[in-house]
C-alpha cells in the first residue's frame, strides 16, 4: 500500500489518502504513523480519500478496522470524511461509520470529495 497523508494546522484537517492493495496490518500501521505525527491533533477534522485504492475489504475487516479506531477513539474527537467510488466499498464503510457513531465517533461516508468537505466544515 502505498499513501500519502497531510496535516493541515491551518485548516485544522488531516487528509490521507492510500492506494494500492492494503492489508489489514497496513491499515492499522497507517493510523498509527498519522496519530503518533507531532502536528496531529485529534480535535482535527479527517478526510480519508480511498478513491485510489484497489481493494475491497472483507465484512470482518471492516468490523476489525472499526474496533480498532473505537480503541483509539481518543485520537479522533472530531469529524472524520470517508471517501469512495465504489458501491460496494461505501456500503461496507456505511457499515463501519454506523458502528463507530453509536461508540461516540463522527463519521461518514461519500461518493463525492466536495459534500465530504462541506460536511468536516459544518458545526
Amino acid at each position: 500500500m502505498e499513501y500519502t497523508y497531510n496535516v493541515s494546522i491551518e485548516m485544522r484537517c488531516t487528509t490521507i489518502t492510500p492506494s494500492g492493495i492494503y492489508s489489514l496490518q497496513d491499515i492499522k500501521n497507517l493510523i498509527s504513523l498519522v496519530t503518533s505525527d507531532p502536528d496531529y491533533n485529534p480535535q482535527f477534522n479527517v478526510l480519508l480519500n480511498l478513491r485510489e485504492v484497489k481493494y475491497t475489504p472483507l465484512v470482518s475487516e471492516i468490523i476489525e478496522i472499526s474496533d480498532f479506531i473505537v480503541k483509539m477513539k481518543q485520537s479522533f474527537r472530531a469529524k472524520t470524511a470517508i471517501i469512495t467510488k465504489s458501491e460496494v466499498k461505501y456500503l461496507l464503510f456505511k457499515l463501519s461509520a454506523h458502528y463507530t457513531s453509536k461508540q461516540g465517533l463522527q463519521s461518514n461516508v461519500f461518493k463525492d470529495i466536495k459534500i465530504a468537505k462541506d460536511w468536516l466544515k459544518e458545526e
